[in-house]
């Protein structure tokens, strides 16, 4: 987890273009909000401008180490910390800027909008933006031969290796989106608009695009690469093409499975969306290429693996009942009463669950574990 973070703060691109933006527009009579602060950084930029007020919020336990930082850097009593979801979290106050950077590549997952929408309605003054607080989802055609090839593994032996056929798992990795870790993207087309986000505005982070692509240089085609550029302020643009310096957020890359040689003026035929799944709730993705008569389509959906159990616990009719997890957690909760120990809630679960709870320790571990969050 530290790592990860650490990782994060070594992104100087990514940094500097939040410093510069909260230097910009932060001083004395600013209120300020920050929904997963982690390691606190761009609270303390906040802080270092002497904002009014600051509300730092994190769910994770990185937010240990963040608010040990702030105290280690002076800046604990200038921020006001929140150890939760930010849509569990109540605000003494509405703030003028809302600063987020927890986004994928495309932008959106799961829950991202609900966090949107939320912290816009509770937490931003009517005059107030996020941080950044537009986006300009865009993508291009690419060949991106590494990557491809890092995919396609058994490509020459047809997935028959070790005696085994692993076809399955070739068509769930071509029906995923990846992030663009390696180098080596070559552009065949100029970049696409997909669509304008105004976070103070939208109230859909889904895109939908269908029409005719022109290749602009010769290669082979691998597929669609698609990323976000942005606005922090009016005045601050930030690009997250393929062709600027890396940064952590990076691209998202779609690979089709069978490349195509494609010439400058060739016609592709693309169709490109995001949805919200009904049956996970992930946002997934489906993409279609067509050249010279051939077509190829891709889903995200069809990349994940759901067995009929899962789904039919997504049917609204389905009549679910509590497996001994569930019940262990039943009979933790229900002995949230401020006079029940740890220790005689153990005594319980250790009765009525004897093979899953061989010892004291790994009951109490077990009870402390789910109560995390909730005492």
């Amino acid at each position: 987890m530290l790592t990860h973070f650490r990782e994060l703060l070594a992104d100087e691109i990514r940094i500097q273009a939040f410093k510069k933006a909260i230097f910009k527009v932060v001083d004395e009579r600013t209120t300020v909000a920050e929904i997963g602060f982690a390691l606190g950084t761009y609270s303390f930029f906040a802080a270092m401008k002497n904002a009014k007020s600051i509300h730092a919020i994190e769910m994770g336990d990185i937010f240990y180490i963040g608010t040990e930082i702030a105290r280690q850097n002076n800046f604990y009593d200038k921020i006001t910390f929140y150890h939760n979801h930010s849509q569990k979290v109540k605000l003494p106050e509405k703030v003028d800027y809302l600063i987020m950077e927890d986004y994928t590549p495309m932008l959106a997952y799961r829950g991202l909008y609900d966090t949107i929408i939320d912290a816009r309605q509770r937490f931003l003054k009517p005059s107030g933006k996020f941080i950044p607080n537009t986006f300009i989802l865009k993508f291009a055609l690419v060949e991106y031969e590494d990557f491809y090839n890092g995919l396609h593994i058994w490509q020459k032996e047809n997935d028959q290796v070790y005696d085994v056929n692993w076809e399955y798992t070739t068509e769930l990795v071509f029906n995923r989106a990846h992030y663009a870790i390696k180098p080596g993207i070559k552009l065949l087309s100029k970049e696409i608009i997909l669509s304008e986000i105004d976070m103070m505005q939208s109230n859909d982070i889904t895109f939908k695009f269908s029409d005719d692509i022109q290749i602009t240089k010769p290669g082979t085609l691998h597929g669609i690469i698609g990323w976000w550029d942005c606005w922090f302020t009016p005045d601050q643009y930030f690009s997250n093409s393929p062709l600027e310096p890396v940064n952590t957020w990076g691209q998202m890359y779609f690979p089709i499975r069978n490349p195509v040689k494609v010439a400058p003026k060739d016609s592709v035929k693309v169709k490109f969306s995001s949805y919200r799944s009904k049956i996970s709730g992930e946002i997934d993705y489906l993409w279609q290429i067509r050249h010279k008569g051939n077509t190829q389509e891709y889903n995200t959906f069809a990349g994940r693996f759901y067995s009929k159990e899962m789904i039919d616990h997504q049917n609204p009719d389905y009549k679910p009942a509590l497996n001994d997890d569930g019940k262990i957690a039943k009979i933790i909760f229900n002995r949230l009463d401020g006079k029940t120990s740890i220790s005689d809630t153990a005594d319980i679960l250790q009765n009525q669950f004897p093979k899953r709870f061989p010892n004291r320790d790994k009951c109490i571990a077990k009870i402390t574990g789910i109560l995390k969050g909730y005492i």
